[in-house]
């Protein structure tokens, strides 16, 4: 009667046991897609991040590329008795944008013109002039230098104004968008240029 007890709770046990199996385990196949699913998040992740370092190091280089401006030039003109002076601070600058700042020195007024000269031949010490002023001439809107022949010798890019002669004592700024090439820096007042004021002036 035991022994029958014993061997039919030994059969249960072994039944129990085959029913419930082994646990399973993921296959190859599983455990491949589970990596490679991890590698490719990690991937992402440091695209983006890369991505983020350019475009911070893209808006650095436009700030600073914003930030540059043109060259400054100071221009001091002086009248001491017949000695009339144009004499900038410096004689050559980069091609680009320049502020010319005029200050007038002496006792009478002054004009700052300049002329970007078309004949590089031409003898800056003696043009043409006409009622001791060089010939301006207008043509097509643009004010031009002109010889004796009525040649265009010179094209002016800029001037403080005619109708606005720069006072004893002031300073104005004037602005010019300058090419490569050679210049003329001009007071054309009545009798000025052949009194020595004027400068040759260079953008290269």
């Amino acid at each position: 009667m035991r022994t029958a007890l014993i061997m039919t709770l030994c059969l249960i046990v072994a039944l129990t046991a085959f029913a419930c199996g082994p646990a399973e385990e993921p296959t190859s196949g599983e455990g491949e897609m589970a990596e490679e699913h991890s590698s490719e998040e990690h991937e992402t992740a440091e695209t983006e991040s890369s991505g983020n370092e350019h475009e911070d190091h893209g808006s650095m280089t436009m700030s600073s590329s914003g930030s540059m401006g043109g060259e400054r030039i100071h221009v001091s003109m002086t009248d001491q008795g017949e000695m009339y002076t144009m004499v900038p601070e410096a004689h050559s600058v980069h091609a680009g944008p320049v502020t010319f700042v005029a200050e007038n020195e002496g006792l009478i007024e002054h004009e700052l013109i300049v002329v970007k000269l078309l004949d590089m031949n031409v003898d800056l010490t003696a043009l043409h002039v006409v009622d001791t002023q060089l010939v301006e001439v207008e043509s097509g809107g643009v004010t031009y230098i002109a010889d004796a022949a009525g040649r265009h010798i010179g094209q002016v890019i800029a001037a403080t104004g005619h109708d606005a002669h720069l006072t004893a004592g002031h300073t104005v700024e004037l602005n010019a968008d300058l090419t490569a090439g050679h210049y003329l820096l001009v007071c054309n007042i009545e009798t000025h240029y052949q009194l020595g004021m004027w400068t040759e002036f260079e953008a290269t």
